[in-house]
């Protein structure tokens, strides 16, 4: 088949698409909380889950204390030989719950908070890998936490967190490709770029009482997703674990 051939068929099938407005979304997609268990015990002994909780686009006023959040969240590693502190000492209050509740019956392995944007919406997610034996447990303490977020947060914590923050996109515009990734993600979500010094303004207004508000506003008592991979003998059916997702005085 000839070049000037497979041009000709491909603008037949394919020269129209694009053309025209996309239609309007009149109202928000509602949320619609999930649950996968992919049970397989020829994984290893790890298994592998996420939550996810309804959050807002970019371009969001409340966008800004999401992803500081998910610094609060932090990233633990079990074996992490490189790092500074470990988590047995560790300034994160979930990194060090999980370390020091880690006995001879199994750990967690790894854990990170994140928030992942999109068109019109966002995901606040924690991946995590555990042991098997204290798959149940690493989950709870990862619900506790978030819950903890609504009401239990410290100036001292969100002033760390923004550091973080700063740190990692910072980190991010450094070298062409990662500059074109964030650039071309921002002009999508935002229709412009965001200069750095409007986002270290922003940054440091948050404070405590901000992070409180979006907690209890966007994921206390909120629909969840949650799907887990492998052997997932204590992953905890879909009410039970939304029923963990608000702070309960008995």
């Amino acid at each position: 088949m000839k070049h000037d051939a497979v041009v000709a068929e491909v603008q037949k099938k394919f020269a129209t698409i694009g053309d025209g407005a996309p239609p309007p979304v009149l109202e928000k997609p509602y949320f619609c909380g999930a649950f996968m268990n992919y049970h397989n015990d020829e994984m290893g002994g790890d298994a592998y889950w996420s939550i996810a909780w309804p959050a807002v686009p970019m371009g969001h006023s409340d966008a800004l204390p999401f992803m500081v959040m998910s610094q609060l969240i932090g990233e633990y590693s079990k074996f992490a030989p490189k790092a500074l502190v470990e988590g047995k000492i560790a300034h994160n209050r979930l990194s060090y719950t999980v370390s020091n509740a880690s006995g001879d019956f199994g750990s967690a392995e790894y854990h990170k908070g994140d928030m992942y944007f999109y068109r019109d919406t966002g995901l606040f997610t924690v991946f995590g890998i555990s042991d098997e034996k204290t798959l149940a447990d690493h989950i709870t303490y990862v619900q506790f936490h978030v819950n903890l977020l609504s009401h239990s947060v410290t100036d001292e914590e969100v002033e760390r967190a923004k550091k973080e923050l700063k740190m990692k996109l910072f980190k991010q515009i450094d070298g062409t490709l990662n500059k074109a990734n964030t650039y071309g993600s921002q002009t999508l979500h935002l229709n412009k770029v965001l200069h750095s010094s409007e986002l270290i303004e922003r940054l440091n207004a948050l404070d405590c009482e901000d992070i409180k508000r979006v907690a209890f506003n966007y994921l206390n008592n909120s629909e969840i997703s949650v799907i887990g991979m492998g052997p997932t003998w204590g992953l905890e059916h879909h009410y039970i674990l939304f029923t963990r997702n608000t702070m309960q005085r008995y």
